[in-house]
């Protein structure tokens, strides 16, 4: 007659099935962890870049955009023969630039960065980094200077309000294939 009890080839048939199952759910849980830890950079970097888009457009709604300086190619020093990089625009009797070059971002105080600046602040923090920043005016001359009434698509954009789309693109410096395109066209408030 047997006696009651576990055997050891019982015993360990056992732990080798828990081992199993254990690490089964230890891989699930984390992916589930590294999951949860990327959809929350992906939510804060959704939040940066709302912040950034609302600061770019409240300084271009109150602010205008600077045709002076596009038209003698030379914004706050900086050269304006790739005008698609820098945007120009003035205000209150100051004149700010921001100009995106090979993955870093010049901004007005001349320093070199991986974000966006304004007013000497950081559009985002050190977690994620400004890939690419597009500029775009229209119209492409000053609408409201007659002089530049030459061509019938001057004409019919005489008396315009100036616009300026903007793309960026941002990426999370933990997780390389986090990145968002982003484009919108701003204009300016600033009526002449």
């Amino acid at each position: 007659m047997r006696k009651p009890g576990t055997t050891l080839i019982e015993l360990i048939v056992i732990v080798v099935i828990s081992a199993i199952i254990l690490s089964a759910v230890m891989t699930s849980y984390a992916s589930l962890v590294k999951t949860n830890q990327k959809i929350n950079v992906s939510r804060q970097l959704q939040k940066e870049i709302n912040f950034a888009m609302i600061r770019l457009t409240d300084k271009m709604r109150s602010y205008s955009v600077d045709y002076e300086a596009y038209d003698s190619g030379n914004c706050s020093g900086y050269n304006l023969s790739d005008s698609n990089n820098l945007l120009c625009i003035q205000g209150e009797g100051e004149t700010d630039s921001y100009f995106f070059n090979q993955g870093d971002f010049i901004a007005p105080d001349g320093e070199t960065y991986k974000t966006l600046f304004m007013n000497q602040e950081p559009l985002f923090s050190s977690f994620f980094e400004v890939k690419n920043v597009h500029f775009f005016v229209t119209p492409s001359k000053d609408p409201f200077d007659i002089k530049n009434l030459q061509t019938p698509a001057d004409i019919k954009a005489y008396n315009l309000q100036p616009k300026v789309t903007i793309t960026l693109e941002v990426g999370s410096i933990q997780y390389e294939d986090l990145e968002f395109h982003i484009q919108t066209t701003i204009s300016s408030r600033k009526y002449q």
